[in-house]
């Protein structure tokens, strides 16, 4: 039996977070090995039954950053030997080279890198390019959670493919077709929904890409009754959303509706027309897993790792064109024999993707170097 540290540090949000708790549930559930989270996490102390969990305070703030990540982290994995250190964001700490385990990093994304889309902060920045290019040249394995972004990886780095492994993300259960039209009414009345509509659900972010969404819509205007319905919190970035909605009178056609549930998620996109997700730039689109498991069409474009998770099940567009854009979404939601081609397609696609399969990787290939 081996001995295997995982480490879950921060305030973490959205798909990483997604990944980290699935991955640690599945370990927990399947694997026989031992495992020890090391965390910040209280909420964390009691949700596992075979994984131990060795709580660590953040006094929080950058000061509480570093202290937990190059000390107290380090010193915790150096009180027992372990085989191996699982990292499944941020970074490795520049001092845990030091430690004699083998160590494994999971990269999601090279969103640091992008200028084009990248608001952080300028010193998380310059200092996280610089941990992201150390970890992968240190780490004895990689995980990147696509081919695009093992791609990227080997690209910006020079990192040794052979040393990077691509381990897809799953699919929630919540997110499938709900028959209960009780249920579905009340999401609908809930969150104040008219049908017909097209559906985004997720940050709102310049590289999501939805200012080129409303201008598309803003032209189809005559031609289709659609709304937009939008789901999520603002992110990081002037999106120029508001400003366009105003002169362009169309808040009568986009509904915002902020943060919901993955259940209602998973019913509003049931429920749409089409899913619309033609972002700038991926590390992965679980969106497009998620919409296609609901039966509903998707668009999404042909840059990053979206035309390769979405498959042949999808609309697929330039997503600096809005004429493409608009031109996919009447498509979308015109043309009968499409949609349903498009919705069996998805239904097959979504067979390549579960938590179980990404943790039977990751974990086959740690073992691999003990």
């Amino acid at each position: 039996m081996s001995k295997f540290a995982f480490i879950y540090r921060g305030n973490t949000k959205g798909g990483t977070k997604l990944v980290i708790e699935k991955l640690l549930e599945e370990f927990d559930k399947n694997d026989k090995n031992q495992w020890t989270l090391i965390t910040d996490k209280k909420e964390c102390i009691n949700n596992y039954k075979n994984i131990k969990v060795k709580y660590i305070r953040n006094i929080g703030g950058l000061l509480g950053y570093f202290l937990w990540d190059y000390l107290q982290s380090f010193f915790s994995l150096l009180d027992e030997n372990f085989d191996a250190v699982l990292y499944p964001k941020g970074s490795i700490p520049i001092d845990h080279i030091l430690l004699k385990s083998k160590k494994a990093y999971i990269v999601h994304d090279l969103g640091y890198f992008v200028e084009e889309f990248n608001a952080y902060p300028a010193m998380d920045t310059f200092f996280m390019k610089r941990q992201m290019k150390f970890s992968c040249k240190v780490a004895d394995i990689i995980f990147a959670i696509s081919e695009f972004t093992k791609e990227d990886i080997v690209n910006r780095f020079k990192i040794d493919r052979e040393k990077i492994v691509v381990t897809y993300e799953g699919i929630l259960d919540v997110f499938k077709k709900s028959k209960n039209r009780e249920i579905i009414e009340d999401c609908m009345k809930r969150n104040k929904i008219k049908r017909p509509y097209l559906f985004y659900s997720g940050s709102i972010s310049p590289r999501k890409n939805l200012l080129r969404v409303l201008q598309a819509l803003n032209n189809l205007k005559k031609e289709i009754p659609h709304t937009l319905v939008m789901t999520g919190r603002a992110s990081w970035g002037d999106t120029g959303l508001d400003e366009f909605i105003k002169e362009n009178d169309l808040q009568e056609r986009v509904n915002v509706v902020g943060f919901v549930s993955y259940e209602d998620v998973a019913i509003l996109t049931s429920e749409a027309d089409m899913y619309l997700f033609p972002s700038l730039y991926e590390g992965f689109g679980l969106p497009i897993l998620e919409a296609q498991s609901c039966g509903c069409p998707v668009l999404t474009s042909n840059v990053s790792s979206c035309p390769e998770i979405a498959g042949k099940a999808a609309i697929v567009v330039d997503p600096y064109s809005v004429e493409e854009i608009a031109n996919g979404i009447l498509i979308g939601v015109r043309d009968d024999v499409k949609r349903k081609r498009l919705i069996a397609l998805g239904y097959e696609n979504i067979k390549k993707y579960s938590w179980l399969k990404m943790s039977q990787t990751v974990l086959t290939n740690i073992k691999k170097l003990t």
